[in-house]
Formats: structure tokens, C-alpha cells, sequence
């Protein structure tokens, strides 16, 4: 068995109780978007008209690396956060409720924001500073830099508009904004240092002075800042410029210590001008003259990647350093054992205290000077592992402490003696995947979240619970019909795990005998699950003691090894009680997983298949379905019947299709393999999706940036040479991340992309258009619809002496699409949700009762009658109105029937419960006494 690493202290933060949002959104505007088709593409017919709703988590929020509290509100209650994946959200409340100024243009990918001394607020889109699992660049591009002058409008400024699809264009990220007290807008981007001195409207690229020849700072610009005075300075390249009157052609750099080749220390009161990965300064607001830096390691030399190398001082603006934080020590781990320097650091000095400062990181710690001599102490603040982006202090108040983590916002206002999360309503959760139970709950890993779970019963039907949550990026997971507490999940890496009460136990669920599972190349393991509840092609058997003898004809309520999900079996021989009878086990399941094998003597890509993940009797059985050293899985599908398995893997630098026939795969592993078209660079396939009436038509998608086609189409997967042709046809040039084929008609197909949701009427003959109706155009990294079937089941229930028989319900939600975004959550869309169903006939309830009544203990049984069948809902409300329970049934057939009520969770009073159809609503009273 192995336990979950839980950030308890953080959940318990963040399970709080639940807080609405009253407040109406401001508004967002990009002229131009050359993404944007409009309302006229979309009616044309060509799409699908797909209507989105957000199922949440409202309690758990995203990255957050901007935020502002608004100078202009003197009571501090006024706050801009800025969401790395979902774009600017405002409080005016303090940070206890939140809504979103945004709009379904551009999804604002918020990476800095700063207000100016005349209240405008500049925010800085594109984060160059992270791992994605769905592209090949470490970064996603944003689209310039947006300005309010209310605070309610953020407008492009057209002067950064980036290329799109060019992650080497200029302002494809802004990095850094800051802001002289004199309105000079400086913006660190990744083609070097800008200033504006017209409020955005142009722009300038800033000079070094070396020796009186000006040199553009045009390399990547990871930071900015402006001390009190107009002092700027710059981290270009990893150097450290100062510019002491901010003059765009004075800066000089500070970066200058090395060690020679005879070891010597070269110029030791300058900042490194080698070894480092990344650099952020921090003035003194009280003391224009003091000066911090932290650094973390680039590798190359005793510090690791991502490594603490020093924490540095200079009380003269710049020109000297002394360390004050020594680096490559286990004891003050800013940025933990995981050495995340390179990706979460901030810095912050206190308003009113030249001398005592905040560093973040995987922690947050706290200098200050305690001696005449210069010595620093450290303290750590906060040892929970938040991975914090930006620590501002409200508008020069040192007691309260604002942070932007990758767990969404923080604040203290008692010096970190307790932390208070703002993530109600904050929705702005990263997620990965995403998982639908038949009941309609959702589950999904998050971007260094972990796995969290929607049961749609909590405070809030969008308030999520967590199952594992962990400081790495939650990736695949899966939830089965057969039982609703089923979840198989992943964290980052290779690590999947299975639970039958959502977490609650877990061991892990790789094959034995890999040795050191890592993918490398992406932030998760490619897995892929598929059910089926009536599998005659089943090679799994369930052995039946019988209870009595048995005749050709009779029936056999029989229950799978599959979480005891109930089949009947259809007796052709003559058996006699007490034998054992040997049957086809027709609920089955099948799962397969990819990962990178590393042992002592060598590193191979392997997939690993099995027919028992849900069989949680046993320890699954796995087949080993390809070892190779040279490929890299990437992702996985299965055909509608089971039948077959869609392997994409890259190998010695193309992507290669596999697709497996598991038919025979016990007696011998058939595959066939396909390239890609060779020269255009494809080496990152984020989807696989086959026609659910078609295993032939298989569509594949791309990520990364510069290429010219992202979803392929093939109409013959499935032979011995099958062939992809592009279909990229009017789609914008952008990542796919995503893809589904629709199960009502094959030529249907749905992308999720860079630019949210887009949707073709005809595969063959293709015209995309936006569909994010209710969603708008933020990233879609997984798409997934609901076409397993779970048939209605009378079963029998004991209850005291008797046995009555109690409907197991179907599936509720066949048909509904869910969708991860990377920045808003889990959305869910119902346009197809029982598509084919007849219209309902009026029905009526003849007879309703409830016992044993009054109830004295954990169930009672409710009786009722129909004249004729009828979906139904069951709805227990407490006696001040409170609705205690609320059950969905489909297909009630005419006649008598029994349904067991849990009374577990009911104190003792009167409850009332009503039965509703389509016409008439039934009910009545009983007594809970306990």
C-alpha cells in the first residue's frame, strides 16, 4: 500500500465555507482578433451550436502570479488578480468575492500586472516560465499587454500585438511591467527590455552603455523594477542592468563576478555573471538605495537547476553586493527539494522597513537585519509548499501580505501566523484532464494541484473535494460506471493509483516490474480507459458457487468481478445446487498506460495493458505490449467497440502511430504502424479520437507553435497501411490539444485548442468556427463524452427479513461532453445527452408510501406505482424545506417498484419526500427516530 502525500494544512484552508460572487463583471476588448469568426460563422450551420456551463471547482484556484490592490480605493477592499490561465478577476470586497473582467475574444493569460501613479493598470500576458504538458516550448504565448484606465475595461494596447502562433515574435510574453513615478512604462519581454513613454501607444528597445557604445537590451527580459526615485533595473539574459535615472541608454551592468582560471574571485562585490538560471530584484520602497536579488542555478556548475545560488544586497542602488542568503544549503530551502527557482520565485521588501524583506518560493521566508554589522537573520514564514509567483504588500501596508501561488491567493494580516485563502469563486483552476462518472460527477488533474473530485452535493454543487492533492501537476484519471467511489488517477510522473472511496485508500497500480517510471517529456503518464457492460468478446470469467439447481432457460443474477456490477446469465444446461459454474464475465474494462522504464542498464519507452483495473479482488495482470528504447508514448485511445488501441508515440524524432488489435493480443501482439508527414517538425501528438461508428476514421491533433497544420484524418486507421491527411482546412494555425469525434454522427468533430473551442458539421468537407458558447476562448486541454451504457437493473435488496428488488439505475448522462480548461475549470455541454430518446408520455404515480415509517434505522423503503413508464425524480426535503437527498431514475417501467432510501446521514425529525414526473408531482411524510 502506499499513502498520499496530502497538503493537509492547505485543504483544510481551502474547504471552507462557501462564498457567492453578487457583483457584475467588468468588460474586455481586443479590436481585430484575427481568431475571432463571429456570431455570423457560427450560425451558418458549419459548427454545432454547443452550449458550455462550468461545473467548477469554485474553491480551488489556479496560478496567480499578478496581483494589485487598488490604490484608488483607500479602504484597501479594491483587488486585481491576475490569472495565468483565465485572465483578470476583481474583488471589491477584499478578496472575499470575486468576478471575472473578461470577454470570449482572448483567453488573457496573465503573467504581471502594476498600476500607475495616475491609477491605470497595465497586465502582461504570456508566461514564458513554465512546463506544459501539451506543448513543445516551455511556455504559453499571450497577446500583448491590456490597459484599464476604470479599472471595469482592459483594452489591447495594438502596439504589442504578437504574431500569432510565433513564440519568437515580440511581446509574444511579457514577463515584467513597472512603471517611474514619472508614467515611463518599462516591459520586460522575451525580445528584450521596452519602455513606453506614451502610455503604450509606441515603443523603444532600451541600450547597455559599454564604454559609451549603446548595445539593445534585446534578449529575453525575465524582470523589471523602478525604486521610488525612477532607479530601474533589469534582468536581461540573466544579467543585472541598473539604469540609476532611468534613462533608456544608461544602463550598466552589475554582473560581473566570475572565477577565473586560476580560481580567483573577479570583481566579488558584483552579482554572477555565470551559473545562474534566473534572477528578481526587489528595491526598498522606504529606502530607494537598498537593494535585494535572489538567484537560482542554471546547472552548469555546483548549484543545481532551479537551486537557491544567494540572496544578495546592495545598499548603494545596485553598484556593490554582499550575500546575505548563502545558496546550495538543505537548511534555508527557499525553493525545496524540488529546486523550483526557475519557475516559482518572488521577492518583496516591507514598506516602512528598508532592511527586512519576503523571498518565495517553494516557501516563504523572511530577512531581516539584526546586527550593525550587516547580518541577516532568516525565519521561515510559511512552510506550507504553496509555490508562490508574488508577495505585494497593500499599498505600503506591512501588515498585510498578499500571495499569488500556484494554489491561487493568499493573505495574512498577522505576520504569518495565519494564512487566509481568497479562492472562493476565483475559479480559475489549470486543469489537464478531465473524467465523468455515469451519474454526471466530474473529476481531473490540475497543474500542481493534484486530482480533485465535483460530487455536485457539497456547499456548492461546483465546490470540489480533493483526492490527492500534492505540489505536482495531476494528470490523467478516470471514474467508472460500474461504481460511483471508483477513481484511478495520477500525479506527476509515472505514479497511477486506484481507490474504491475516492482516495480514501490508495496503493499503487503500475506493473510490478517496472523499476523507475518517469516520462520525461511531459508533465504526465498518457493513459486511456475503456467499459463496456455487455462484452461478449470478454476473456474474464466470474466463478458462481450455486444456491440451488438450475435448468436449461433458467435466469442467473450473476456479479462481475468488477466492482460486483450485476449481470444476468442466461442458463443452457442443467446444473445442481453447490456446483461451481464458470461464466463469461460481460462487464469489462480495459486500461492501458505508457511510460519511460528506467533501470540500471537501460531507458526504454513501454506500454502496459490490462483487462483488471477495476477488479479490485486481485492485482491486475498486465501485458506488455511494446519495449523499445527509441519510442516516447504520448497518447492513447480506444475504438468504440474495445476492439482496438491507438498508440501514438514519438520515435527517434517522428510521431508513429500503433494500433493494436486486442482481440489477439493474449496469443500474439498484432500492430500496424504510420509517420506522419516527415519535415514539419510533428513531434508532440496531444490527441487521438476514433468515430465511435467507425474505427477506421481516426483523428490525431499536434501541439506547439510555428507549424501550419495541427488535426490530421484518417479514413483507413485500422489496415495494414493507413494514411493521415491533413484537415486543418480554415482553422487558425494554433496547438490542438484535444479532440472528440461526436458519438450521433462521425462527421461531427470537436477540437479543444489554444483559442477554446472550435467544432466542424462535416469532417469530410471541413469548416470550423468557434463553439464555446457559456466558455469562451480560453484553452482546452481534454475532451471527453460519455458513450458507455450502463443498463437499468432490478436487483434484489435485503431489507430485515424481506428482499425486495431496487432499481440500479443506468447511465444519467449519456451523451454529455465535458471539457478541462487550463485556466476556468471543468465545463460540461448536454446537447447531446439522450439525443435519440422519444418524447416522454404523461404518466401518473398511483401509489406512493414509505416504510417502515417512522424509521428507527440507516434505510427506509419508498414504494410507488406508475401507469405506465417514466423517467422519475426523488427529492427528501427536511421540514423547514432543505433538500436532504435528490435521486435521478430513467425508464421506471409500469407497474410496482422499490427504492431504498439512506437514512445515514438524517437526523431525527419529518421529512417529506416527493416523486415528480413529467406531469405530477406525489408525496409524503415520514419520521426519522434513532
Amino acid at each position: 500500500m502506499k499513502s498520499k502525500n496530502l497538503l493537509l494544512s492547505l485543504v483544510a484552508v481551502m474547504m471552507g465555507a462557501a462564498v457567492f460572487s453578487t457583483t457584475l463583471a467588468g468588460t474586455f476588448s481586443v479590436k481585430d482578433n484575427p481568431l475571432k469568426t463571429g456570431k455570423t460563422a457560427h450560425k451558418s450551420g458549419s459548427g454545432l451550436n454547443l452550449n458550455w456551463t462550468n461545473m467548477g471547482p469554485d474553491n480551488v484556484g489556479g496560478k496567480t502570479k499578478a496581483i494589485v490592490v487598488d490604490s484608488r480605493d483607500a479602504q484597501m477592499k479594491t483587488i486585481f488578480a491576475g490569472s495565468i490561465g483565465d485572465g483578470i478577476y476583481k474583488s471589491t470586497t477584499g478578496g472575499l468575492t470575486w468576478h471575472k473582467i473578461s470577454s470570449d475574444d482572448v483567453s488573457m493569460n496573465v503573467n504581471c500586472m502594476v498600476q500607475a501613479p495616475n491609477g491605470d493598470i497595465y497586465a502582461g500576458t504570456g508566461e514564458i516560465f513554465q512546463e506544459t504538458a501539451f506543448t513543445d516550448f516551455g511556455g504559453i504565448i499571450g497577446h500583448g499587454i491590456f490597459k484599464s484606465t476604470d479599472g471595469n475595461t482592459f483594452t489591447l494596447l495594438e502596439s504589442t500585438r504578437p504574431v500569432s502562433n510565433n513564440s519568437n515574435t515580440d511581446w509574444a510574453f511579457i514577463n515584467k511591467i513597472a512603471i517611474t513615478p514619472g508614467g515611463v512604462v518599462f516591459a520586460a519581454t522575451n525580445t528584450g527590455l521596452k519602455l513606453s513613454k506614451d502610455g503604450g501607444l509606441t515603443w523603444e528597445t532600451a541600450n547597455y552603455n559599454d564604454n559609451g557604445n549603446l548595445v539593445p537590451l534585446s534578449a529575453n527580459a525575465y524582470d523589471v523594477d523602478v525604486a521610488t526615485d525612477g532607479t530601474v533595473s533589469a534582468v536581461v539574459g540573466n544579467l543585472v542592468y541598473f539604469a540609476n535615472d532611468g534613462n533608456q541608454n544608461g544602463f550598466t551592468c552589475v554582473s560581473k563576478k566570475y572565477v577565473d582560471e586560476n580560481d580567483s574571485i573577479i570583481n566579488p562585490d558584483k552579482l554572477p555573471l555565470e551559473g545562474v538560471g534566473r534572477v528578481e530584484i526587489a528595491f526598498a520602497p522606504s529606502d530607494p538605495n537598498y537593494v535585494y536579488a535572489v538567484a537560482a542555478g542554471d546547472g552548469s556548475g555546483d548549484i543545481k537547476y532551479g537551486q537557491l545560488e544567494n540572496v544578495y544586497l546592495s545598499v548603494d542602488k545596485g553598484n556593490t553586493w554582499r550575500i546575505i542568503g548563502p545558496g546550495g544549503s538543505s537548511h534555508f530551502d527557499i525553493f525545496g527539494a524540488d529546486n523550483v527557482g526557475c519557475y516559482s520565485v518572488s521577492i518583496a521588501v516591507y514598506p516602512d522597513n528598508p532592511e527586512k524583506f519576503l523571498v518565495g518560493g517553494y516557501f516563504v521566508w523572511e530577512g531581516s537585519k539584526i546586527l550593525p554589522d550587516g547580518y541577516y537573520s532568516w525565519e521561515l514564514k510559511a512552510a506550507s509548499a504553496y509555490q508562490n509567483f508574488e508577495i505585494f504588500f497593500a499599498n505600503n501596508n506591512s501588515s498585510i501580505v498578499y500571495m499569488g501561488t500556484a494554489f491561487g491567493i493568499l493573505v495574512t494580516y498577522d505576520d504569518f501566523m495565519s494564512l487566509n485563502v481568497l479562492n472562493k469563486t476565483y475559479t480559475t483552476s489549470q486543469f489537464y484532464s478531465v473524467a465523468c462518472s455515469g451519474e454526471g460527477t466530474v473529476a481531473g488533474g490540475v497543474q500542481d494541484w493534484g486530482t480533485w473530485y465535483i460530487p455536485g452535493d457539497l456547499n456548492t454543487p461546483q465546490q470540489a473535494t480533493v483526492v490527492s492533492a500534492t505540489v505536482n501537476s495531476g494528470g490523467p484519471c478516470f471514474l467508472t460506471q460500474t461504481n460511483p467511489k471508483v477513481i484511478i488517477w495520477s500525479n506527476d510522473g509515472s505514479l497511477f493509483l486506484r481507490s474504491d472511496d475516492m482516495g480514501g485508500a490508495t496503493y499503487e497500480f503500475l506493473p510490478d516490474s517496472i523499476t523507475s517510471p518517469t516520462n520525461s517529456d511531459m508533465l504526465f503518464t498518457p493513459a486511456a480507459m475503456w467499459e463496456n457492460f455487455n462484452y461478449p468478446e470478454s476473456t474474464d470469467t466470474v466463478d458462481v458457487v450455486l444456491t440451488k439447481a438450475i435448468n436449461p432457460g433458467d435466469t442467473l443474477l450473476v456479479y462481475s468481478n468488477n466492482q460486483k456490477f450485476p449481470f444476468y446469465y442466461y442458463s443452457n444446461v442443467s446444473l445442481n445446487a453447490e456446483d461451481t459454474l464458470r461464466i463469461k464475465d460481460l462487464v469489462a474494462s480495459k486500461f492501458v498506460v505508457g511510460v519511460i522504464n528506467v533501470t540500471t542498464t537501460s531507458t526504454k519507452g513501454e506500454i502496459y495493458y490490462t483487462t483488471g483495473a477495476l477488479n479490485f479482488k486481485e492485482t491486475p495482470t498486465w501485458i506488455k505490449l511494446i519495449s523499445d528504447v527509441s519510442i516516447v508514448p504520448q497518447r492513447f485511445a480506444f475504438s468504440a467497440d474495445g476492439k482496438y488501441l491507438y498508440a501514438a508515440v514519438t520515435k527517434s524524432g517522428n510521431n508513429i502511430l500503433y494500433v493494436f488489435d486486442l482481440t489477439v493480443v493474449n496469443d500474439a501482439i498484432i500492430y500496424t504502424t504510420t509517420t506522419l508527414p516527415s519535415g514539419k517538425g510533428y513531434n508532440n501528438v496531444t490527441s487521438i479520437t476514433a468515430d465511435p461508428s467507425n474505427a477506421d476514421n481516426v483523428i490525431l491533433t499536434i501541439g506547439g507553435y510555428g507549424k501550419t497544420d495541427y488535426v490530421f484524418r484518417s479514413t483507413n486507421a485500422t489496415t495494414t497501411q493507413p494514411e493521415f491527411t491533413s484537415v486543418q482546412a480554415n482553422l487558425p494555425a494554433m496547438p490542438v490539444y484535444t479532440s472528440l469525434t461526436e458519438y450521433t454522427n462521425g462527421n461531427r468533430v470537436i477540437l479543444g485548442t489554444n483559442e477554446g473551442i472550435w467544432s466542424c458539421s462535416d469532417i469530410n468537407n471541413p469548416e470550423w468556427v468557434q463553439d464555446g458558447n457559456g466558455m469562451g476562448n480560453i484553452a482546452v486541454t481534454m475532451l471527453q463524452q460519455q458513450i458507455t451504457s450502463r443498463p437499468w437493473m432490478e436487483v434484489p435488496y435485503i431489507v430485515g427479513d424481506d428482499t425486495v428488488m431496487v432499481t440500479k439505475p443506468g447511465t444519467l448522462n449519456f451523451g454529455a461532453i465535458y471539457a478541462a480548461t487550463f485556466g476556468s475549470g471543468l465545463f460540461e455541454c448536454r446537447e447531446f445527452v439522450d439525443i435519440n430518446d422519444p418524447q416522454p408520455q404523461p404518466v401518473s404515480v398511483d401509489y406512493l408510501n414509505v416504510y417502515p415509517n417512522p424509521v428507527k434505522q440507516d434505510y427506509t423503503t419508498l414504494t410507488y406505482q406508475f401507469d405506465k413508464m417514466s423517467d422519475i425524480q426523488i427529492n427528501v426535503f427536511d421540514i423547514n424545506g432543505k433538500m436532504m437527498q435528490t435521486m435521478q431514475l430513467k425508464n421506471q417501467s409500469k407497474g410496482l417498484h422499490n427504492y431504498i432510501i439512506n437514512c445515514n446521514g438524517l437526523s431525527n425529525g419529518i421529512y417529506v419526500i416527493k416523486v415528480s414526473t413529467n406531469t405530477k408531482v406525489s408525496s409524503s411524510k415520514f419520521i426519522v427516530v434513532k
